[in-house]
């Protein structure tokens, strides 16, 4: 009786310390289309952001993967090697750390790679969740 009694107890405790449950809501392919800024000698290959996303207020954002490709081409593979960044961690390229959690919020998609000013795509795609109490 008494250890039905403590884990009673501390079932409720967990309960009312619980900051929330995740419920699925959507699957998100998103595509932004930009510009990167030429190849300056003297900073390197420099960061350019080709726009944003927006994560809606009582959903979070889980970025199962990234990629970006130049606009013109339909093969990944042949085209230079570009990084995205998003929430200033490396989102493509050889050190991608997944997921990336995003909550609530405005954030910018950036673009770094390339010798030119080139037009890329970046893909993203992410699973939205609510946030339930």
């Amino acid at each position: 009786m008494k250890k039905i009694i403590i884990l009673a107890l501390l079932i409720s405790v967990c309960k009312i310390n619980a900051q929330g449950n995740l419920q699925f809501n959507d699957v998100k392919n998103i595509e932004i289309t930009g510009t990167t800024s030429p190849f300056d000698p003297n900073i390197g290959v420099p960061i350019s952001t080709i726009g944003t996303i927006t994560v809606p207020t009582g959903k979070v954002w889980k970025i199962e993967s990234t990629s970006v490709k130049e606009n013109n081409t339909s093969d990944i593979s042949s085209t230079p090697s570009y990084v995205l960044i998003l929430n200033n961690h490396r989102a493509s390229g050889n050190s991608s750390i997944f997921p990336i959690w995003l909550s609530a919020g405005n954030y910018l998609v950036k673009v770094s790679g390339g010798a030119a000013s080139i037009a890329v795509i970046a893909s993203i795609s992410a699973i939205e969740f609510n946030v339930t109490p």
